[in-house]
């Protein structure tokens, strides 16, 4: 049932009020446990008038005494002196909510207001962790740094070139996908927050949902993917024109993007970071063999290569593979003077489709599909957590 109020004023009168009802706190006892021995039942009123608890069963003593300490704490001048100022400060309490109400309050706010001080809140504490911002930074500069070096300047021969662009383009996709996984707490750590304070009409979900995503996506995903695509591209000696590098840059982006939305959809639907970390991994997994570097696409049954057109990896893939093989001249082994392989050759033998120009951006289409599919989805968990209290 309802709590009941038994005392609210300074601290400093606890101790006189309850002397005043007949429970004296002895000298030397600790005042928090003779408050809870008190509400406890374990306490006789010293009043020669007060025996409440004669003649009454041991099961219902600790509610009679509940009942008599709210009685005399609701007859008592403190409570007058309180009434009067709620009275004061709300001239309307017949309007107020109950301790009992958990039906979800409209905020009074704006919507913008909202998300001013929502993101506000949130931002502080994504700076107040350091070891996380830092870490995702820096190991973007690190692997980027990595990448470049293991790749550094690769030559434009048809075995080695060729060899070493398809494996810089795996790892970078790979890289982009799981080092996402960091957004796997967004929504875990501050769910039993979000569910009282929505609840409690502070904002709405959307108000929360848009906050998490502007001080996640900001610190956490473009700083990173920029510092990467700068140190990779051009350590790694991809074609070096101004429209390659930003298709490159974008395809870094969303494919960081989609990786991440996974993790939002998965962090809003399951409570424990364990349980969410080993189903974002296993998506990652099953949807990395069909990125058509571990598999060829077209051998595998029915059943399972459905699995491709949810596959970030595929997308992703094919986007800078396309990027960097079209207009790209391949030399052959051992004779750096004969350079007229044409790069679209190497693209027709790993099926990718590169004849117009929408086959490049129908695979920025589909990983924006995807990132705008888990978002909803996303937000709908949300919403679902909400009507869960």
């Amino acid at each position: 049932g309802a709590g009941r109020c038994i005392y609210h004023g300074p601290s400093a009168d606890v101790l006189p009020f309850f002397a005043s009802i007949g429970f004296q706190c002895e000298e030397h006892e600790n005042p928090a446990d003779f408050l809870l021995d008190v509400c406890q039942g374990d306490y006789q009123p010293t009043l020669s008038s007060s025996n409440i608890l004669d003649g009454i069963d041991s099961d219902q003593q600790n509610t009679q005494i509940v009942n008599y300490l709210h009685n005399a704490y609701t007859k008592s001048t403190l409570y007058t002196a309180i009434k009067q100022q709620i009275n004061e400060l709300c001239p309307s309490p017949r309007n107020s909510p109950t301790l009992t109400d958990t039906t979800p309050k409209s905020p009074k706010k704006s919507r913008l207001s909202e998300i001013f001080y929502v993101s506000q809140r949130t931002l502080r504490n994504t700076f107040r962790n350091p070891a996380l911002v830092g870490m995702q930074t820096g190991v973007s500069i690190f692997l980027g740094i990595l990448i470049g070096l293991i790749y550094i300047q690769m030559d434009h021969s048809l075995n080695i070139g060729v060899k070493n662009r398809l494996g810089a383009i795996f790892f970078m996709v790979t890289n982009q996908v799981f080092g996402s996984l960091s957004a796997l707490d967004l929504f875990i750590k501050e769910r039993p927050l979000f569910k009282h304070e929505n609840v409690s009409g502070y904002y709405h979900v959307s108000t929360y949902f848009i906050a998490k995503l502007i001080c996640d996506i900001i610190p956490l995903r473009t700083i990173p993917a920029i510092l990467f695509s700068a140190i990779a591209y051009f350590m790694i000696g991809f074609q070096r024109t101004v429209a390659k590098f930003f298709i490159f840059f974008f395809g870094i982006y969303i494919t960081s993007l989609s990786a991440s939305s996974l993790c939002f959809v998965v962090s809003a639907s399951v409570e424990v970071y364990g349980v969410a970390n080993l189903t974002a991994a296993m998506f990652c997994v099953l949807t990395l063999i069909f990125s058509g570097f571990l598999v060829e696409i077209t051998s595998v049954t029915s059943f399972l290569s459905w699995i491709k057109w949810i596959s970030i990896f595929r997308y992703a893939s094919n986007i800078f593979a396309i990027n960097e093989f079209t207009g790209l001249k391949l030399c052959l082994p051992n004779d750096t003077n004969t350079c007229d392989i044409d790069g679209l050759d190497i693209l027709k033998e790993q099926n990718i489709d590169s004849s117009t120009n929408w086959d490049l951006w129908k695979n920025f289409v589909a990983l924006g599909g995807i990132l705008f599919c888990f978002l909803t989805l996303t937000y709908i968990q949300l919403l679902r957590m909400k009507k869960t209290k």
